[in-house]
């Protein structure tokens, strides 16, 4: 199935005049959906990190009915780290529809809701994995091939909406929004465990199993998108565990079982010293870490207490920041709250945030607010 997407996508490509420009619809499908939902596998063009045009797959959801007159709001759904291989697209899973947390609700509210799956997951090439400013620019393009999908009845404005590897690629879909998509009306970015100080995100989760596996999408990734060496930042014994596990996607619970295990291999002695310091990893890392100074829309922050990926103090230095610059950020603590299930566990206030956010016709004023959410017990068990 993922190598007939690729094919199709290429053949498009070259056997038609496809526009280059950032947004541009390139083919559409439509798929069987859930009841009173309408969906769209589609493949649309957004720029890699050199400004050159690059292939990204999508699916589109829309309410099934007439939408109102100018359009419905888009609700731009970035997800969490399925992997770094090609197959590795949330669109091309048969469960797709389960992956949106609280996808039905908001489909009730009238909105549409597009999820990119990033360059490299379902299209061919690198997948620019934690890459911020390619991940910002495939959700912003993502909402202007869903305008281009008349049948979406998709209007120019949206929510950027992100969980982890997601939750940064929000974050730089906020600061980059008014130069790179001026046609586009951002009304809020919704940001879920954020990985926002990458350096020291990195360097933290490579003391866990679970932080190593995406210690190794990210080495697999950078390396091959800068072509820098493995062997310059781990010890020889890493490389083919790493290579492994980069080829491996996060899909069902037993998939997760045998790559931590996979992962387990893995010690922190395996990588070097130099891991974060030495370039271009050190620069890389910099430059992908989204600045609490370009916030870009008023935002809601949402961080477990139990995160063991995206350590909550960084976080919450990064509110604080944001804070201090006079940014209107509402910041939710999830009491007990872990990093995988942040998403689903505040689906539901997201999407009130979200409503609020649509409902309102004036900007608002700067403020910050803090508040906690207590996660159910029977979930901080496990």
């Amino acid at each position: 199935m993922v190598r007939g997407v690729a094919l199709a996508v290429a053949v498009a490509l070259c056997t038609t005049a496809v526009s280059t420009r950032p947004g541009a619809l390139v083919s559409s499908v439509s798929v069987p959906a859930p009841a009173h939902m309408l969906a769209w596998r589609i493949v649309y063009q957004t720029m890699d990190r050199n400004g050159r045009p690059r292939a990204v797959s999508a699916m589109v959801v829309a309410p099934d009915a007439p939408a109102p007159s100018g359009g419905r709001p888009v609700v731009s759904w970035a997800h969490p780290t399925t992997g770094v291989a090609e197959g590795c697209a949330p669109s091309l899973r048969s469960d797709f529809f389960t992956q949106v947390p609280g996808l039905a609700s908001l489909i009730g509210r009238g909105y549409d809701v597009v999820a990119t799956d990033y360059p490299g997951l379902g299209t061919p090439g690198v997948h620019p994995y934690l890459i911020g400013d390619s991940e910002g620019r495939s959700v912003l393009d993502a909402v202007r091939a869903a305008r281009a999908l008349r049948a979406a009845g998709a209007s120019a404005r949206f929510i950027a909406w992100g969980h982890s590897q997601g939750a940064q690629g929000v974050l730089f879909a906020g600061q980059i929004a008014k130069t790179y998509a001026p046609e586009l009306q951002l009304e809020g970015v919704v940001a879920v465990s954020p990985p926002t100080a990458l350096t020291e995100n990195l360097r933290d989760i490579i003391t866990t199993v679970p932080g190593r596996l995406f210690a190794a999408y990210t080495l697999v990734s950078w390396s091959n998108l800068f072509r820098a060496p493995l062997g310059r930042v781990t010890n020889s014994p890493a490389i083919p565990i790493v290579d492994l596990v980069g080829r491996q996607c996060l899909e069902s619970v037993m998939q997760v079982g045998a790559i931590l295990i996979i992962a387990q291999v893995l010690t922190p002695r395996m990588l070097l010293p130099s891991f974060w310091t030495s370039e271009p990893w050190a620069s890389v890392a910099r430059n992908s870490s989204a600045s609490p100074l370009r916030v870009g829309a008023p935002l809601l922050v949402v961080q477990g207490t139990r995160d063991l990926i995206v350590r909550p103090s960084i976080t919450q230095a990064f509110v604080a920041a944001a804070c201090a610059a006079k940014a209107n950020v509402d910041f939710v603590w999830l009491d007990g709250g872990d990093h995988i299930l942040a998403g689903t566990d505040s689906a539901q206030l997201a999407g009130a945030w979200m409503a609020q956010r649509f409902a309102s016709t004036s900007r608002r004023p700067a403020s910050c607010t803090t508040r906690h959410v207590a996660v159910p017990l029977i979930q901080q068990l496990f």
